[in-house]
């Protein structure tokens, strides 16, 4: 997890994490529009998105070697990101995870990006009203689901406005 650290640091509070992907990388489906340079609106931080030799997405931290891989599906009329790390860490036992985040291309052409909210779905889940593979680390809350299970869930969650937190970081094409 230490390894996505600068791009979950977006978020704050507890995060939702998962084992597996979304999908596969021949599963990506390809925006032009998210290709380029994205700052965060109010802060000197920003990422450079760009297309993978296998479909995918790689995204870099502007000033950070380190690079993600994004895979990005539709679900439920809902763009998903899934991010993980491009290159395996050197650190003994390291599981790699998976974080999948909600994008929006607004009107204006600024890009919002959502996490889901571990709070809600951890109570969604303790009352069954949601159903899905899953463990918890610390304050952390890591779906261990299948790809097939999370793509369902993703397209159920699409209906719940609630299961996706009220923050937001926006960004602005440079």
């Amino acid at each position: 997890m230490a390894l996505l650290l600068p791009f979950f640091l977006l978020f704050q509070g507890c995060l939702t994490y998962s084992l597996h992907p979304i999908g596969k990388p021949e599963d990506s489906q390809l925006r032009p529009e998210l290709l380029g340079k994205w700052m965060e609106e109010g802060r000197r931080e920003g990422y450079f998105v760009s297309k993978a030799k296998d479909g995918t997405y790689e995204v870099k931290k502007i000033g950070r070697k380190k690079i993600l891989t994004g895979i990005l599906l539709n679900l439920g009329g809902v763009d998903y990101l899934d991010l993980s790390p491009q290159t395996p860490t050197e650190e003994a036992l390291h599981v790699p995870v998976h974080l999948i985040v909600r994008l929006k291309l607004q009107e204006d052409g600024k890009l919002q990006i959502t996490s889901l909210d571990t709070d809600w779905l951890r109570k969604a889940l303790l009352k069954g009203k949601v159903k899905t593979a899953h463990t918890e680390l610390d304050d952390d809350l890591i779906l261990t689901a299948g790809s097939d299970d999370l793509r369902e869930l993703l397209t159920h969650l699409a209906k719940q406005p609630r299961a996706f937190t009220s923050d937001s970081v926006v960004f602005a094409k440079r």
